[in-house]
């Protein structure tokens, strides 16, 4: 069904490749001095073949490929194998004991139909429709608080994309309970449903394009999905299903854990593990909703209960914007949420509230010194200087611009004149949830000796632009590739989806924005950006991080 499905879905999409990727191919083809196809040909071609494949053709195929006698056993990593007999005796021993141990069969299971819920008996109403036709939005507010956004396109064929939103996200983490959202999100995406586990999920849905994923943003919890153009319903039964089925089930919750401990093992070893468990939070001045926590421990007492009580309280507080862009029939999408979630009670609005824990605040004028136990001689750079929240787009938009503009500095005077790195960037992060949080970033992967080097020679870069400006030749260079890129990017679903509709109910002024975008770019000036340096980029008030090999000396 899978093979099936994925044919039919090439072949309905074949207007819509982008031509990019379909260049690609065509070159692969000729490269390989073979014949590129059509998705009508490759149907054509394969279908049969799926059709008519049998569990007994794949078994005997299958025996075959395996019957060589040779056989490799690789085995990587950096676990000790001891043994009297030493490690390739110690795994050749494990290897023969296993050839010998009776291999069960697989049980046969019935795969259970999805969707399992019943229908709801009554469909919601709608209290209030918006059309922006320019921008072809609507919007859909029912008598139960939820809103419904949709925006169809023709952008990419028997495409759809779709998100359900609500609740405060990672902004709403309990200071006592600083790893609960990334525990969190990885249970509830292992649990599957109530009544069926992830894997039962799967096979339902075998030969579907539908499909959805829990994820927590710093301002937001979601449910994001796609699906093919006549599988919308279906799309709208997995959110349903999310919201009165939603499980934390005890196997997932432990092998959660135990990925999350593996990850920990490595990530103590590399420079970017570094900033995950100390440079973010460090930026953020300590609070716990950034970056992972220092200690596993934190991870370990994290209880189910408390990943059930977070996700319950937030989807009883605050009610669901639906957002659906695409290939899509919009009578459908208001149909299936009518009757998905058009009834649902009625929930308090408090996604709006304030957080009950104070913001985080940029630790300004301070550095740390980060040491990492690897034997890579490579360190890494950053100076951060404290800027603004995201919600003044126009500033938002020329800090992009100026970041822009300053990775080209880096680029010329740090790479190309200087030689001291392969790797360096400025970045601008502007936060969503926490009103007057952000950072202009500028770093660097360097040489341990040069570490001191290349800060001097990043702060320096800004106080010439804070004395010197920024020239309308370095504008019109960093802006170009931009206006580039917004002209393919608004021609995506998922620009739409995530930047546009998502989120428009709380702060409709994002609707405004998709109008004026490209034009707003092309208005920048070098005076506007340089007001902007003057602002913000003041090393007095930098931040600095250093990682480096613990055993790398300082200079």
């Amino acid at each position: 069904r899978e093979v099936l499905a994925e044919l039919d879905r090439a072949v309905a999409q074949a207007a819509t490749r982008e031509s990019g990727g379909l260049a690609g191919q065509i070159m692969m083809h000729l490269a390989a001095d073979r014949v590129f196809q059509s998705p009508e040909q490759n149907r054509a071609l394969l279908a049969p073949v799926a059709e008519a494949l049998t569990p007994e053709a794949l078994h005997q195929a299958f025996q075959e490929t395996w019957a060589p006698a040779s056989r490799l056993v690789l085995v990587t990593g950096n676990a000790v194998i001891g043994g009297q007999k030493g490690p390739e005796e110690t795994i050749r021993s494990v290897w023969e004991k296993s050839r010998e141990t009776a291999v069960e069969p697989t049980e046969e299971k019935d795969i259970r139909p999805f969707p399992y819920l019943p229908e709801p008996e009554t469909n919601g109403r709608v209290v209030r429709k918006v059309e922006d036709a320019d921008i072809g939005v609507i919007r859909l507010d029912f008598e139960n608080q939820v809103r419904l956004n949709m925006k169809p396109t023709d952008f990419k064929a028997n495409q759809v994309v779709a998100e359900i939103r609500f609740g405060r996200g990672e902004s709403a983490e309990p200071a006592d309970r600083p790893a609960l959202c990334e525990l969190g999100e990885a249970v509830l995406n292992e649990s599957g449903f109530g009544a069926m586990k992830k894997e039962e999920l799967r096979l339902a849905l075998a030969g579907k394009k539908a499909s959805a994923v829990f994820s927590v943003a710093e301002d937001r919890f979601s449910v994001s999905g796609g699906c093919a153009s006549d599988e919308v319903r279906l799309l709208f039964q997995l959110f349903y299903t999310f919201y009165h089925d939603w499980t934390c089930r005890e196997d997932a919750y432990r092998l959660c854990l135990e990925r999350f401990r593996q990850e920990y093992d490595a990530l103590g070893h590399t420079i970017a593990g570094a900033m995950t468990l100390a440079g973010d939070r460090f930026l953020a001045g300590g609070d716990s909703r950034f970056g992972w926590p220092a200690d596993f421990q934190a991870f370990e007492s994290i209880e189910p209960e408390d990943i059930r009580r977070w996700i319950d309280d937030a989807l009883k507080q605050s009610p669901p914007e639906i957002s659906v862009v695409g290939d899509f029939d919009p009578r459908e999408a208001a149909a299936a949420a009518a009757a998905y979630f058009g009834t649902i009670p009625p929930a308090v609005d408090r996604s709006g509230d304030p957080s009950p824990r104070p913001y985080p605040a940029v630790p300004a004028g301070e550095s740390v010194l980060l040491r990492v136990p690897t034997e890579i001689p490579q360190a890494y750079v950053e100076v951060a200087w404290p800027t603004d929240d995201f919600w003044d787009v126009r500033r938002t938009r020329r800090l992009l611009l100026l970041s822009r503009v300053f990775s080209d500095r880096m680029r010329r005077m740090i790479r190309e004149e200087a030689g001291q790195s392969y790797s360096q960037y400025a970045y601008h992060e502007a936060s969503l949830a926490y009103p007057g949080y952000g950072l202009f970033h500028a770093a660097a992967e360097v040489d341990p000796k040069e570490a001191a080097t290349v800060i001097a020679a990043i702060k320096t870069m800004a106080a010439d632009m804070v004395k010197d400006g920024v020239t309308e030749e370095e504008v019109a260079r960093a802006r170009e590739p931009i206006l580039t890129g917004i002209g393919e990017m608004v021609k995506t679903n998922d620009y739409w989806l995530r930047s546009v509709l998502s989120g428009c109910r709380e702060h409709p002024e994002r609707l405004e924005w998709s109008r004026h975008l490209a034009d707003d770019y092309r208005s920048m000036t070098a005076d506007s950006l340089t007001r902007l340096a003057r602002q913000y980029l003041d090393n007095n008030r930098s931040v600095t991080i250093t990682i480096r090999p613990e055993e790398a000396p300082l200079p």
